[in-house]
């Protein structure tokens, strides 16, 4: 578990989920919303940004696994949604 979260640590964990899954993306950019407890992820392979506040309840704290599920799950669907015919 970890207190707080930083967006290098993000970008490290950004990396990892996607080295799990064989995808060639990394974050480019992690920041927290100013004023609040979201992060924003803008990855380098034209993924839309994703957002969300990685904690599994309000004021909880954050678990390195429960974010890297979570930023697999934005991938995958991503993916998926790439892979879909259009038309």
């Amino acid at each position: 578990m970890v207190t707080t979260l930083d967006a290098e640590m993000l970008k490290n964990m950004t990396r990892e989920a996607a080295r799990e899954l064989g995808l060639p993306c990394e974050a480019e950019q992690a920041s927290q919303l100013m004023g609040s407890t979201t992060w924003y992820i803008r990855f380098t392979d034209g993924h839309a940004p994703f957002f969300n506040d990685f904690r599994e309840y309000v004021g909880g704290p954050y678990e390195e696994s429960l974010i890297k599920e979570r930023i697999k799950n934005y991938l995958t669907s991503q993916h998926a949604q790439e892979e879909r015919p259009r038309g």
